[in-house]
């Protein structure tokens, strides 16, 4: 083979793993979390594909220190899914730096017999904070995410794409200070209320929302509340669901 013609083969296989292996985050996400919750279910001897999103804030509040800004992130490790599974991040290393610390990773592969049940992802995020212009490592591990592998005698219950339930799915941030977003999950279009109630059952705070099918975000502003304990209500004719929250 000419050397042209090797040089452009080899370019071209290059271009194409690239393509296949990268994946792009969800441009709608606009605030921290890892993304989707839930995950589609896989299937024994059926090829597994799936893109995570993540969004980190550029500056957080831990106690003692107070407001600390965050230099960049690593995600540092992935565990729980199948031996077999790959992850691949759209940065080299999965490390992310500058002011949107944002990103995707894409797990996949082909499950096993032995992989039946349900799979929680272990993923190790470490934080560069700095501290007087020194940055410092900063580990958190999140658990958020699962997702189940099936028989392959067993119908996919939830197909390639996942079914969603009447579920508060997350909120973040928790404690908060100016503002947390409350995800919610629902299985079709309904009119939804929020209401937050301090420890003595007061109403401080309700919205009502349509939610969509699928994941839903909520942002609500908190400056006006005072520092303290206060309950979450999330009400759909699937029942209520309320979650203990806390104003910095």
């Amino acid at each position: 083979m000419p050397m042209r013609k090797f040089i452009l083969v080899i370019f071209a296989f290059f271009i194409s793993y690239n393509a296949f292996t990268q994946c792009t985050p969800d441009a709608t996400l606009t605030h921290s979390g890892l993304f989707p919750n839930l995950l589609p279910d896989g299937k024994v001897g059926v090829a597994y594909n799936q893109t995570i999103t993540f969004q980190f804030p550029t500056d957080t509040t831990i106690s003692p220190f107070g407001s600390v800004h965050i230099d960049s992130i690593i995600i540092q490790s992935v565990t729980g899914f199948p031996a077999s599974f790959t992850k691949d991040c759209n940065a080299v290393g999965c490390k992310y730096y500058g002011t949107s610390l944002r990103g995707c990773m894409k797990i996949a592969g082909t499950p096993a017999a032995t992989d039946t049940g349900t799979k929680k992802l272990i993923i190790i995020i470490v934080a560069k904070l700095k501290f007087g212009g020194t940055p410092i490592p900063f580990p958190v591990t999140d658990s958020s995410l699962s997702f189940r592998i099936i028989p392959a005698s067993v119908g996919l219950s939830r197909g390639q794409s996942p079914v969603y339930t009447f579920a508060v799915e997350q909120i973040t941030p928790n404690p908060f200070t100016e503002k947390t977003v409350v995800t919610v999950s629902s299985p079709k279009i309904e009119k939804t209320t929020i209401a937050i109630r301090d420890i003595l059952g007061k109403e401080v705070y309700t919205q009502e929302v349509t939610c969509k099918p699928g994941l839903n975000h909520f942002t609500i502003e908190t400056e006006i509340f005072k520092a303290g304990y206060y309950l979450l209500s999330v009400s759909s004719s699937a029942g209520v669901i309320t979650k203990k929250i806390t104003k910095r």
